[in-house]
């Protein structure tokens, strides 16, 4: 079966992890795809765990920890529009984003009130479940079969399989 969707990891995979900068290669390989200008070739995307944004909710919702440490969801945006940018993809690029927060005892930070609606705030779109990678496939109309998920870590892996 041909391969209709790559959904890349951000942190690990493309980039340094909380940093502006590209993992050696990656722009050239960008730049191989995004000029070649085939129009049989992949969809790409990408999908990201974010989750220091809902650890920075919850230090200000607590009143605990020092949360101006942690990024915003303005800042990841912001992060992530120059990273897609930096490879040479367009602005328009599917971009994913958990940021729900989930701590090393299992226990889930809390998600704003105006925000429980929000895709990027479920469970369900925390890797290592599939949520991202389910909404993408579903937006790029392609099966799990036709889709290559690229990532660094179990969690990625996880969410693949799943």
């Amino acid at each position: 079966m041909k391969i209709c969707l790559i959904i890349f990891d951000v942190d690990g995979t493309l980039a340094e992890a909380y940093s502006l900068r590209l993992l050696p290669r990656v722009k050239d390989f960008f730049n191989l795809v995004f000029q070649a200008g085939c129009s049989d070739q992949p969809k790409i995307a990408i999908a990201t765990n974010q989750g220091g944004v809902g650890m920075r909710f919850w230090m200000e919702y607590r009143h605990f920890g020092q949360p101006d440490k942690y990024p915003t969801e303005e800042s990841i945006a912001r992060r992530l529009r120059s990273l897609v940018s930096a490879m040479g993809g367009e602005p328009d690029l599917p971009v994913y984003t958990s940021f729900r927060y989930r701590n090393s005892y299992g226990q889930w930070a809390p998600v704003p009130a105006d925000r429980v609606e929000d895709p990027r705030w479920s469970e369900a779109w925390r890797k290592p479940r599939p949520g991202m990678l389910i909404q993408a496939m579903a937006d790029a109309g392609v099966s799990p079969e036709q889709t290559l998920f690229v990532g660094d870590s179990e969690d990625d892996l996880a969410a693949a399989h799943a």
